[in-house]
């Protein structure tokens, strides 16, 4: 333990303040002041370079001797600003379990390094070995999937459910729902049920219910609980059904748990994923059938563009080909109606020159269009 300490926030650890469900992420601190102390201690946050706006929050310890998870016992806090440094004095006095200092940028996955100091008592990272076990997921309430709370029986069991086995006694579980950050919140709350394998979630009743949480109009709700070995589901819900909402899911206990559930992904350090509905599933195929309609359509229109074209030079060439037979009548006919003289051989000579330019014509034509033959052929 020591007056002074240095840390970082970094990738996973950048949680930001209060506002968000990550802060639970941020590095965190004992403050253990000496036996019998009462009296103000002066706490100070820096940073190296004044780029991002920082502050601290001061918490009683809940007891467990592990990172704190609930924003509800601050004894004090700072605001935030982008400084160099930041301080607060808080009159304190020592107790059993030591206060916890979270530091912390105003807004998520803000870098960076910084520094705590003490004028009073000492200071403790809190590392892996005093953490809490944690599973984490993210999902939404959508379309049916947004079932409402219980008291709508017929919608409730939409909802989506998640499954956690416990295979040894776990003391202390703590279920945090948290929304995203929007202008108006839901109210949520979230039930648990203890159900085998063979119960499913339409078929929950208030016989297998283990606890619920009030229905918060926050950005949170929290029930805290413990679990003999066995299956467990969890439902969030917001109270009314119809209220769509993305949200996180966080559970976090003194002994490990195990995460199951059909299209659910459970992370172990933090990251959660989005779960993939059958809703979702048959909107991805809706619009990649549309894509690929699209693109049929096009080749279509293209295709009749060019079979226009070749239609044109058909008749154009079809048309030449008449001049041709007529011309070769015209001269059949004037070889045989006229006697050779100077003024026939000059007008057969002009006439065969006509024919001859016609004749070019034509193959330049079919040399426009090399595929000329065989695409006459189909059409």
């Amino acid at each position: 333990m020591a007056k002074e300490i240095k840390g970082s926030w970094k990738e996973r650890t950048a949680g930001g303040c209060f506002n968000h469900p990550t802060w639970r992420w941020n590095p965190q601190y004992f403050l253990k002041l000496d036996k019998g102390f009462v009296g103000k201690v002066k706490i100070v946050l820096s940073q190296r370079a004044k780029k991002n706006q920082i502050g601290f929050y001061l918490l009683e310890n809940d007891g467990t001797g592990r990172r704190v998870l609930s924003s509800k016992n601050i004894v004090g806090k700072t605001g935030f600003k982008s400084r160099d440094s930041i301080s607060l004095e808080a009159e304190l006095n020592a107790s059993k379990s030591p206060y916890i200092v979270v530091p912390c940028t105003f807004d998520p996955s803000k870098e960076g390094r910084f520094k705590l100091t003490l004028d009073q008592g000492l200071l403790k990272e809190i590392t892996p070995d005093r953490d809490w076990y944690e599973l984490g997921v993210h999902s939404r309430w959508k379309g049916i999937s947004a079932g409402g709370c219980k008291n709508h029986k017929k919608t409730f069991s939409k909802n989506p459910s998640f499954v956690i086995t416990a295979n040894v006694i776990t003391d202390k579980v703590v279920i945090i729902l948290s929304q995203t950050q929007k202008p108006e919140f839901n109210p949520i709350g979230i039930y648990v049920y203890q159900a085998d394998e063979t119960i499913e979630i339409d078929n929950l009743s208030s016989r297998d219910l283990v606890i619920k949480s009030t229905f918060e109009d926050g950005n949170e709700a929290t029930v805290t609980c413990h679990f003999n070995p066995g299956r467990y589901v969890i439902v969030p819900c917001t109270f009314e059904p119809g209220h769509e909402s993305s949200f996180f899911l966080t559970i976090w206990s003194n002994r490990r748990l195990e995460g199951a559930g059909d299209g659910v992904e459970w992370r172990e350090d933090g990251i959660v994923v989005d779960i993939v509905t059958n809703e979702d599933k048959l909107a991805l195929e809706i619009r990649e059938t549309d894509k690929l309609r699209e693109l049929l359509i096009k080749e279509k229109e293209e295709h009749l563009k060019e079979k226009e074209k070749l239609i044109e030079k058909t008749q154009q060439v079809e048309v030449i080909n008449k001049k041709v037979v007529d011309l070769n009548r015209k001269l059949e006919s004037l070889e045989k109606d006229l006697s050779p003289s100077e003024d026939v051989s000059i007008r057969l000579k002009i006439q065969f020159q006509k024919l001859k330019d016609l004749m070019k014509l034509s193959d330049r034509i079919s040399l426009d269009n090399p595929a000329w033959n065989s695409q006459k052929k189909q059409l």
